[in-house]
Parts: C-alpha cells; sequence; structure tokens
C-alpha cells in the first residue's frame, strides 16, 4: 500500500534536508513524498530538483507565489495518490513523528518508523 507523505515548505532549505531524508530512509519504502515549495527564495528550489533527480519517490509542487500553508497543503492532498497520508510537519521528521495507521477495530497500529514495520498492540 501506498503511503503518501505531504511536506508544505517555504525558505526553509536547512530543515527542508532533514524531512526529506527521514522520509527516504524509511524502512518501509512503498512511499512518495510530496512536497509543495510555496514561492521559496532561499536554496530550496534547487536542493528540491537535487532530490527528485535523485529519487523518483519525490514530487514537487511549486507555487510561483506563496498561497500560505493551508492551500499548499491542500494542493499536496489533492494530488498524492496514497492509501494513507501523513503531513511532514515543520521542522519534524519521521523519527519523531511516526507514521501510524490503525486496523479496522481500533486495536493496534502499523508504524512507519526507521528501522520497524510490524504491527504492535497499542
Amino acid at each position: 500500500m501506498l503511503v503518501s507523505i505531504y511536506l508544505p515548505t517555504k525558505n526553509r532549505e536547512a530543515l527542508r534536508r532533514r524531512a526529506v531524508e527521514s522520509a527516504l530512509t524509511q524502512s518501509y519504502t512503498t512511499l512518495e513524498l510530496v512536497v509543495v515549495d510555496d514561492g521559496s527564495t532561499d536554496g530550496t528550489r534547487g536542493y528540491l530538483d537535487t532530490v527528485r533527480t535523485a529519487d523518483s519517490r519525490i514530487r514537487v509542487i511549486r507555487n510561483e507565489t506563496s498561497l500560505d500553508v493551508p492551500l499548499s497543503r491542500n494542493l499536496a492532498i489533492r494530488d498524492a495518490p496514497g492509501e494513507f497520508m501523513h503531513r511532514l510537519a515543520n521542522p519534524a521528521s519521521l523519527s519523531e513523528a511516526p507514521l501510524c495507521s490503525t486496523d479496522c477495530d481500533g486495536n493496534s497500529s502499523s508504524c512507519l518508523i526507521k528501522g520497524r514495520t510490524s504491527c504492535e498492540s497499542r
């Protein structure tokens, strides 16, 4: 199952590096990272071009002018095809904010944490 991780950003190149790396180094690899660049004027654009070329799981949406976080987030959600979605918040990394999904009974969660992709009781 595909997990879509979305990340709105603007002028936060150093923090984005940490967030992108945390998403791409997960042991669960059936994921995509959708980054919405909300009109960055620092090195964010160049960095995103480089990582997108290096990893096909990265998709970049660019706003030429800032639309702010709510609209950028909505663009990512609209374009992300994953069965599960997770917002990678600023300046979190996935090791700090694991992706979890609860089963239909609400009894367990499947957590996508670096080094672990198991189903555990809560």
